[in-house]
């Protein structure tokens, strides 16, 4: 799509950014609600199916080398002691608990269009529109919009975890949804930013044991270094993750008073 004197950002650099983000990812699913799900054609099976990425993984360890296995340890072993928890999603959706819709995938800020005054325009890129949760795009713009790094530095100490980023993009996208959502729904937002970061990680991991057949590289240890990038991602959710449900709740709870 091209609407003229528009702009998008690779990075969210201020609050405004991250708030416009909110409101247009949260109009996406307005403007995709009551539709029927079962006409929808799964692009990517099992996209974010936690199940299935763990499978992958497994079978991954199995042919991996043992060098491969010996750099990637601490990573497989941040895998194998998060696997209950990052399961939470899918069992809720599995049993019904939360609502499928229709969600956009990939909700990095480069795919939102703004105007010169950094005010949200529309999304863009649906080739990979699907069925799904909510919290699959939440997760996913989070993960990215508020992680301070690039997905590729290898510095982790320069990741950090913008909660004012979080705050702002959870306030655009609730003042958007709030009326079509679950205090359910709501309560597992911040699970859903730790879940969908350590997918990406996940998958990025699992590729690396594979030789690098997926995601492109520059090098041979950069899928690894990926991972390791979203994991310290997770680890520093984990540790604002009260404050992040906080944030959320207040937030819905406000707007469903108005």
């Amino acid at each position: 799509m091209f609407i003229e004197g528009s702009k998008t950002f690779e990075k969210v650099k201020n609050i405004e950014v991250a708030y416009e983000g909110g409101k247009l990812f949260g109009d996406f699913s307005n403007l995709t609600e009551g539709f029927n799900t079962n006409e929808i054609v799964d692009i990517i099976p099992n996209f974010h199916e936690m199940s299935f990425r763990y499978q992958q993984f497994y079978e991954a360890l199995e042919s991996a080398t043992s060098n491969c296995l010996e750099l990637a340890k601490q990573c497989i072993d941040q895998v194998f002691s998060l696997k209950e928890e990052m399961h939470l999603l899918q069992n809720l959706k599995n049993e019904g608990k939360i609502p499928l819709r229709i969600t956009h995938n990939d909700t990095k800020i480069s795919n939102a269009l703004f105007d010169e005054n950094n005010k949200g325009l529309c999304v863009i890129d649906t080739d990979t529109v699907m069925v799904g949760v909510i919290h699959y795009d939440f997760g996913d713009a989070i993960r990215t919009i508020c992680n301070t790094a690039f997905e590729d530095e290898t510095d982790l100490s320069k990741i950090k975890f913008n909660l004012e980023f979080y705050k702002a993009f959870t306030k655009g996208f609730l003042e958007k949804i709030h009326k079509n959502i679950s205090l359910l729904d709501v309560n597992n937002l911040a699970l859903a930013a730790k879940t969908i970061t350590f997918i990406m990680g996940l998958r990025m991991l699992t590729d690396f044991l594979n030789n690098n057949i997926y995601y492109k590289t520059k090098y041979k240890l950069h899928n690894l270094d990926r991972a390791k990038n979203q994991f310290k991602l997770v680890d520093l959710m984990n540790d604002d993750f009260e404050e992040m449900k906080r944030i959320s709740i207040e937030e819905y709870k406000k707007l469903n008073q108005t």
